[in-house]
């Protein structure tokens, strides 16, 4: 079966300098830099295959990028008109052009856990198990869970969530507390 002719794809000017100036970056991450090279050489008219083969990438994945920026250009331009020639609506147009080059939500189970909720279990690990009528010296990740549900920090969470949770945070100043 013969692959689908690939979708022409146009940039403006103002957004091309744009993109290769980004492209050109030292910290520009390679997932995002991939992303880039796709678009611009599609602007220079090469073939969904050429571009894969040159960057060691999948079909899909380049159809996927080639596509977006081509389904995104028109809102682009429009919004790119509404914009000065000044360094401050590059730096906007820069924005949106990366927010098409960005993947879009996946969906998901929500976090269950906040952020804040997360500060206060570390606090409590703090602080000492004897405060809260524990006969330990050290606390246990079991005792913390508990604890951390008792003070209503959280609702439910397991002694695995609250070890993981002090090893992402605070490893080597929290863990010395602790018993694992």
């Amino acid at each position: 079966m013969p692959l689908k002719k690939a979708t022409q794809i146009e940039i403006s000017a103002r957004q091309l300098t744009i993109m290769e100036r980004e492209r050109n970056k030292r910290s520009v991450p390679l997932q995002l830099q991939k992303r880039l090279d796709i678009v611009l050489k599609s602007a220079q008219g090469m073939s969904n295959s050429a571009i894969c083969r040159e960057l060691n990438m999948s079909y899909v994945t380049v159809l996927t990028w080639r596509n977006r920026w081509s389904d995104n250009f028109p809102k682009l331009c429009e919004f790119e008109s509404g914009i000065p020639n000044e360094l401050m609506g590059e730096s906007v147009l820069r924005s949106k052009i990366l927010e098409v080059l960005t993947d879009a939500p996946r969906s998901g189970k929500p976090k269950r856990i906040t952020s804040a909720q997360e500060s206060q279990i570390i606090a409590l690990a703090c602080k000492k198990p004897r405060d809260f009528g524990i006969e330990k010296d050290k606390w246990d990740r079991d005792s913390l869970a508990q604890v951390a549900i008792e003070q209503d920090i959280i609702e439910r969470i397991s002694p695995r969530k609250v070890g993981y949770i002090l090893k992402k945070r605070f490893s080597d100043k929290i863990c010395e507390k602790l018993r694992y």
